[in-house]
């Protein structure tokens, strides 16, 4: 007897809290175990015409590498999408049978796709997914909206909630998000009758939407409903001498902490709307050009918590405008010497012979890439440096920047803290990080520059073996 009903399986699988082989592995177990319920009504999972459904295919993350084994599960199952960004994604998707929506059109929606999110309802909707036996959604939202025929089975992954819904604040600086974006984001989470929107947070630097709410609301009548109140105050059992050797040891960080009190010492050091100034919108990377002059700049890791980046940039205009080529990141989990390969090909392809490198472990970063062919020279200047010589670039205008989402959010993140007596100190947001924001200065301000390593432009071909140029 034929079933004839919708099932939704909702499974919660964190991929930010766990580790690979929870998370890709689970699909795998849970489908199977499903499907063999329904082997009694008349279900062959063998037999079934199957079809794949995923929010969007932009960014690498937990939720692809879940979808990633689904695809390895039904090989052949077409997969229905808003929007497919071939350039940020592994070149292994290129083999699937990916299906977009009418979203796909829309100009720089890879880019910027949160500024489009009124639309995804409907980009889902009206996919057609008449005739299929089994849908698999998978991921944290809108995807699970289609519309299947009755007698479809449909399996809903759902994976961590989307973060605007819970972590609306740090999900906007996070992905540096402006005032327009956050503008089409706000409304659409209202549309929920009688909803709220709640902000919880420890007071930071005097900038973003959630001080900007704070001294419009606080203390006034009106929707927005602002509480401040000190650590002790909300919890009087804390042990008082604690919150006073905090205070005696850093009054600034330990006023946030523990009074609720906006610091006065960090402002924000690159502004949005400047950064978003430079960008050239979708421009995702440039490809070598004959006698251009390109400079490399890497900053190196093991894995653990940081990234492993690359960026090459050159100047133009007798030095006068700096534009950025590339930028290539690679995540935590990766392989150390494999990404020096790829990355010393990379740097080959743009002619370059030298590369600057941030302190990190020089000898093994020496030794790794002068195997490579590749010579390696040390900063001499902190990340903090790099980004004071990067502001005058960007506030004038004179450097083109990737449409890159992860190095607009690093940069718009950066915090500018002023120190007694010297020179003031520029940081990443904490818990946050920087690893493509620091390769891009570096590559972008060396680029030209008669100190650290300009590359020199070669023509010809480049002999491996031999390690040289003809």
């Amino acid at each position: 007897m034929a079933c004839s009903y919708n099932f939704a399986y909702e499974y919660t699988i964190d991929p930010s809290f766990s580790g690979t082989e929870s998370f890709v592995l689970a699909p795998a177990a849970h489908t199977t175990q499903v499907l063999a319920d329904f082997v009694g009504c008349g279900y062959n999972p063998g037999a079934m015409k199957t079809a794949l459904v995923h929010d969007w295919l932009n960014q690498i993350g937990g939720a692809e590498n879940v979808l990633e084994t689904l695809v390895d599960m039904f090989p052949g199952a077409p997969l229905y999408t808003s929007i497919y960004a071939p350039k940020l994604m592994p070149a292994s998707y290129a083999a699937w049978d990916i299906r977009t929506s009418f979203m796909q059109r829309l100009p720089g929606v890879a880019s910027h796709h949160q500024s489009y999110l009124p639309l995804y309802p409907l980009a889902f909707e009206q996919f057609d997914l008449g005739g299929y036996d089994l849908v698999l959604s998978n991921k944290s939202a809108f995807c699970h909206g289609v519309i299947t025929p009755p007698e479809t089975l449909h399996i809903s992954y759902c994976l961590t909630p989307t973060r605007f819904l819970w972590m609306y604040e740090s999900y906007r600086q996070r992905e540096g998000l402006g005032k327009a974006a956050d503008a089409a984001l706000r409304p659409a989470l209202a549309t929920i009758p009688e909803s709220l929107i709640l902000s919880i947070g420890t007071p930071y630097a005097r900038r973003g939407i959630l001080y900007d709410s704070y001294k419009q609301n606080f203390g006034h009548e009106g929707r927005s409903f602002i509480w401040k109140a000190p650590s002790a105050v909300m919890n009087p059992t804390l042990d008082q001498d604690i919150i006073k050797a905090a205070l005696a040891e850093d009054p600034q960080a330990a006023g946030a902490e523990w009074l609720c009190e906006w610091r006065a010492d960090i402002e924000s050091f690159l502004a949005f709307e400047s950064l978003q100034a430079c960008v050239v919108p979708d421009r995702f990377e440039l490809p070598p050009v004959g006698r251009v002059e390109y400079t490399a700049f890497i900053d190196p890791s093991f894995g653990g918590q940081d990234s492993f980046t690359l960026a090459i940039a050159h100047s133009e205009m007798e030095g006068r405008v700096k534009i950025l080529d590339t930028v290539r990141e690679r995540k935590p989990g990766f392989k150390p010497d494999e990404v020096v390969a790829e990355f010393a090909q990379i740097m080959l392809a743009y002619r370059c012979l030298e590369v600057t490198s941030d302190r990190f472990s020089r000898e093994w970063v020496r030794n790794a890439f002068e195997a490579r062919g590749i010579r390696v020279k040390f900063s001499d200047r902190s990340s903090s440096e790099l980004y004071l010589d990067l502001l005058p670039l960007v506030t004038s205008r004179a450097v083109e920047l990737l449409d890159n989402r992860a190095l607009i959010g690093q940069l718009a993140n950066l915090d500018r803290r002023v120190r007694s007596g010297g020179r003031d100190l520029v940081v990443h947001f904490p818990g946050r990080h920087d690893d493509v924001a620091v390769a891009a200065a570096g590559a972008l301000t060396l680029a030209g520059a008669q100190r650290g390593a300009t590359v020199t432009a070669y023509q010809g071909i480049y002999d491996a073996e031999k390690k040289r140029w003809y």
